[in-house]
């Protein structure tokens, strides 16, 4: 069962990060004059990528709560459908399991941003 499930939980990150990557990557080209404009005017990498993700910070949040108040409930559901005395689930688990969550998110983002700030602003703005 622990194998099973290690092996739905990596496949069910890799999907959401994959998701991520294609929602910042799609924002990014959405609003590549916009980037463009602001590197050209001087705006630091920091601020731009705040500008361009900041829509997802919120989403994201709710989503650890709804995520790690679920994945507790639904555990406890399947512990106690196995096993007749358990445990339950430790609050470092669900500590961990949104850490890593966050720490890859943020990660993913980092690197579009950077990749979308290595662009040229001149061959953006010249292309229209």
């Amino acid at each position: 069962i622990a194998y099973t499930m290690g092996v739905l939980s990596g496949v069910a990150v890799l999907l959401s990060i994959i998701g991520l990557f294609s929602l910042v990557s799609l924002e990014a080209l959405r609003r590549m004059r916009e980037v463009a404009i602001r590197r050209v005017v001087g705006a630091q990498a920091g601020h731009i990528g705040w500008i361009l993700h900041k829509d997802y910070a919120l989403i994201f949040v709710a989503a650890l709560g709804v995520g790690c108040i679920g994945g507790w409930f639904l555990s406890g559901m399947l512990m106690d459908s196995i096993f007749l005395i358990h445990y339950g689930v430790p609050a470092y688990a669900l500590w961990a399991g949104s850490s890593g969550m966050l720490g890859l998110a943020l990660l993913t983002i980092a690197l579009k941003t950077a990749q979308t700030l290595r662009t040229n602003p001149a061959n953006i703005l010249r292309g229209d």
